[in-house]
């Protein structure tokens, strides 16, 4: 049927949607004949057991998110169209928000809308009410009865309809779920004091992981860093930043003169926009 119908008339909808127990996605190709007449198929789905350990809901549906991301992938290569019109359909305002504000997050959201904007198009990604969201029954679950009767594999009603008669859902985005993903950068006020701790560190600890988390433990006794000293746990974002301040401070060190740096050469070293001092390699050359 696919190389029989013209391209144009062919398009994919994904949809993802959460439940407090799963996650998960869907995917209806939807094609329009000449004459006026819809059909809807489902194509694949995929549904995902939530994790054990506590997880925001924004994060949790951002995972579903990636996950409608990959099965659209993969069902693109699959079909071998070299263009199809996609949609993609979240009850997430806080997901859309991630996606097309340019903004640093936090590494968990980075890595995810990483590979949600590399897979599709951030602009094809819509907002939809829950109930219109054929994904919900299936994070949810169902009885076989209520599955014949709503004869889900069919796609929800309203694709039948022509575009200008989709559902169009305002997006009410939640400012303060929004912005606690956002990064948190912690600053010494004394860059001198800063630059000494750092060497203290480096000449007593013979383990870079260790030193690591006691630099880390440093930093949020810091006046900007009082959020921070509420967690137990050690924030993946706070062992990077505390990773390059000593990357920073100990090349300083090393390579402060005229005679060390002359070591350097011969070498593509280049200093990154944090000022930590990074070698090229064969590698970056490579297309």
């Amino acid at each position: 049927m696919l190389g029989m119908m013209e391209e144009s008339n062919l398009n994919i909808h994904t949809f993802v949607h959460v439940s407090k127990t799963a996650y998960a996605a869907c995917i209806f190709l939807r094609s329009e004949s000449d004459m006026g007449s819809v059909t809807v198929q489902l194509l694949q789905a995929r549904l995902r057991i939530a994790p054990t350990k506590t997880i925001t809901i924004p994060r949790l549906e951002l995972m579903a998110t990636v996950i409608g991301a990959r099965l659209f992938s993969s069902m693109k290569q699959a079909l071998k169209l070299p263009y199809i019109k996609t949609y993609f359909w979240t009850d997430s305002s806080t997901v859309l928000t991630w996606i097309t504000r340019r903004e640093q997050w936090s590494v968990f959201v980075t890595n995810r809308i990483s590979e949600i904007r590399k897979l599709t198009t951030s602009e094809d990604w819509l907002h939809i009410s829950t109930d219109q969201n054929p994904a919900d029954i299936l994070s949810r679950g169902c009885g076989p009865k209520q599955l014949q009767k709503c004869k889900w594999w069919q796609g929800p009603a309203w694709l039948q309809n022509p575009k200008k008669q989709w559902p169009k859902s305002a997006v009410n985005i939640d400012e303060k779920k929004v912005e606690i993903e956002k990064r948190k950068s912690v600053i010494f006020a004394n860059n001198t004091e800063l630059e000494s701790i750092s060497l203290r560190l480096a000449r007593r600890f013979s383990r870079f992981s260790k030193m690591i988390r006691v630099m880390v433990r440093v930093l949020r006794f810091q006046p900007k860093a009082k959020d921070l000293r509420k967690y137990t746990e050690l924030k993946n974002e706070e062992l990077l930043n505390a990773q390059k301040i000593i990357f920073r401070v100990v090349q300083k060190e090393c390579y402060s003169n005229e005679e060390t740096r002359n070591n350097l050469r011969g070498l593509q070293v280049f200093e990154d926009e944090e000022g930590i001092l990074r070698l090229k390699s064969r590698l970056t050359n490579e297309k």
